[in-house]
């Protein structure tokens, strides 16, 4: 399972959720930082197994 999360999820949390095995890719990643939160939601959901 793949996550994309939003710059308001810690980095303590990114890791740990890498840590077990998820795939997760930060909004400053997927060059999303600065993207309002409509563009943001309509993103996950195009990439592959992504939540």
């Amino acid at each position: 399972m793949k996550f994309l999360v939003d710059q308001d999820v810690y980095r303590v949390t990114v890791d740990f959720l890498r840590g077990l095995g998820y795939e997760v890719e930060t909004a400053q990643e997927a060059g999303l930082s600065r993207a309002a939160d409509e563009e943001f939601l309509e993103r996950g959901p195009e990439r592959e197994g992504g939540c």
